[in-house]
């Protein structure tokens, strides 16, 4: 084996980390790991399969452990601490999301610091303290054009996880497929122009428990008034005119409302935890509104003035059917005014995002694009198969997008975070991790973290990590 004298130097694990942590401080000594460990038991799930990897035996004992955590409620929600001396690691953590945080941190540290093999297994001794900078810290993955199996969306859970991101955003409907269950219309899910499949009630069951073990909140969504051309292909009542083949639920009509709906009541309670529902709400064309002799009479018994107006107010009419069950509707960028607490997702550049943040007082905001994007099926080589508008993302790009850096004193505290989508027009499901990394991890740590950002620190931490043997997905 070689000798530590024959290795070149290569940073402390502490300084390592990814996302980087708000603090992360060195002090004199070093902790050696062995052929044996002693682990508290709480961590043991977690650590085990870890320790397995670098063929060192792992032993529960919570009396003596050398690795042990305990909660700290002051430290807050999402906060973690791990401290490493000579003779042990001790991790602190505000709540159980700080926990799982601490988890995946502890396991980025084991992975540098066997980095030089067994016999010189080590870390340098020292404090982590972290915690997040914005609270929303979201991915999109949409599975209504190419269809993700349970395992694949289970895989980007966990990969999310360990990057510090708190909520998955779930894009099940669109022209191209139905993918949520439905008692009152299964024929939807018959619907799948690029690929079929649908998830059972069992299957939505079981990716719920699974995001809960990492700390991850699911944000459905079911999009109106367009993007529903599936949809309408089987319910042609719904439909502006019966040669309207385009993609918008008809507004005016009696059936509309009452289908939207229940789809909704069907969503409720298949995410019964979901804080967040996703209306979508953009890119719906005005055309057959324009036409439609219902949407006409609806606009007349409102006093709309257009059906733009009439689009609003359907928006609206759905956004306050959330309300009223307690949970908060998410829209994508829109001026019209739905309700105080609507959640805008603006994709547009940074005169969208100040009109978003303007046109209706009270909304919060979340950033996918601003002049720089967060949209991940953006093509990163001019090798990949892409759409021919797509422009050229890269991973700096990505990296450094900043929500907060053109409008931090006009937005304040109403900029919650930021959205990574990855659209699936040209993503089957083979393809979903070559899209996602490198370019998820930079991302999430632009949302995680509160340093000044420099890309090539952020690189040499990121690399340091994957030569050690670590894999993101």
């Amino acid at each position: 084996m070689p000798r530590p004298s024959d290795y070149v130097t290569l940073p402390p694990a502490l300084l390592g980390v990814v996302p980087k942590p708000e603090k992360a401080e060195l002090s004199s000594g070093e902790f050696k790991f062995g052929d044996k460990i002693l682990i508290a038991g709480i961590i043991g799930e977690w650590l085990l399969p870890v320790f397995k990897t670098f063929g060192v035996e792992a032993i529960i004992d919570d009396s003596a452990a050398q690795i042990f955590a305990i909660e700290n409620s002051a430290l807050g929600a999402e906060a973690y601490s791990i401290e490493v001396t000579p003779e042990k690691i001790s991790i602190a953590y505000g709540d159980y999301a700080g926990f799982v945080y601490a988890m995946g941190t502890m396991e980025q540290l084991l992975y540098l610091a066997f980095r030089y093999g067994r016999d010189q297994a080590l870390l340098e001794c020292g404090v982590i303290e972290d915690r997040p900078n914005f609270k929303f810290r979201c991915m999109m993955i949409d599975c209504a054009r190419h269809f993700q199996s349970v395992a694949t969306v289970k895989r980007l859970l966990k990969a999310m996880s360990r990057l510090r991101m708190n909520y998955f955003h779930w894009h099940l409907v669109d022209n191209h497929g139905w993918r949520l269950p439905s008692d009152g219309c299964p024929e939807l899910n018959a619907i799948g122009s690029l690929d079929k499949g649908f998830y059972t009630k069992e299957d939505i069951a079981e990716i719920r428990s699974f995001a809960k073990r990492y700390a991850i909140e699911i944000i459905p969504e079911i999009d109106f008034p367009g993007h529903n051309h599936g949809a309408l292909s089987l319910h042609p009542e719904l439909r502006c005119l019966p040669d309207s083949y385009g993609n918008e639920i008809c507004l005016g009509g009696e059936a509309s409302m009452a289908f939207v709906k229940a789809r909704y009541d069907e969503a409720f309670a298949l995410f019964p935890e979901s804080k967040y529902f996703h209306i979508g709400g953009d890119e719906a064309w005005d055309g057959w509104w324009r036409q439609c002799p219902k949407c006409q009479a609806k606009m007349k018994a409102l006093g709309l003035s257009t059906p733009r107006k009439l689009e609003e107010w359907f928006m609206r009419e759905l956004s306050q059917y959330i309300v009223d069950k307690g949970l908060t509707p998410i829209s994508w960028q829109t001026e019209a005014v739905l309700t105080p607490k609507n959640i805008l997702q603006c994709w547009g550049n940074a005169g969208n995002m100040y009109n978003c943040a303007h046109h209706d007082e009270g909304k919060n905001l979340v950033i996918s694009s601003m002049d720089v994007s967060y949209y991940i099926d953006y093509p990163q080589s001019s090798n990949e198969p892409r759409l021919h508008w797509m422009p050229m993302l890269m991973e700096e790009a990505v990296y450094m997008a900043n929500p907060a850096c053109h409008m931090e004193k006009v937005l304040g505290d109403r900029l919650i975070g930021g959205t990574l989508p990855l659209w699936t027009e040209v993503v089957p499901e083979w393809r979903v991790g070559t899209k996602l990394f490198p370019r998820l991890v930079a991302g999430a740590e632009a949302l995680w973290t509160s340093h000044q950002k420099k890309y090539s620190d952020y690189l040499d931490r990121r690399q340091a990590l994957e030569f050690a043997g670590y894999c993101w997905w």
